[in-house]
């Protein structure tokens, strides 16, 4: 078992964070992964308190035979 921190606060060519980290999880399990469980994704605020747009962040646990590094 493998636990990820997933998050991020700005768009890219997949959508906004909402639309594009769900993306990110499902290619990487299709490489080489099996996702066995996320949590809810969840806002945060930026740390220290800035102008920037707030956060989404999960933590995703997933299964893989790949070696480490």
């Amino acid at each position: 078992m493998i636990l990820i921190g997933i998050g991020g606060n700005l768009s890219s060519r997949f959508g906004s964070p909402q639309q594009g980290l769900p993306c990110a999880l499902e290619m990487l399990c299709a490489q080489a992964a099996t996702l066995s469980a996320c949590s809810p994704w969840y806002g945060a605020r930026a740390v220290p308190v800035s102008d920037q747009p707030d956060f989404v962040n999960a933590v995703a646990s997933i299964e893989t035979d790949l070696p480490p590094g």
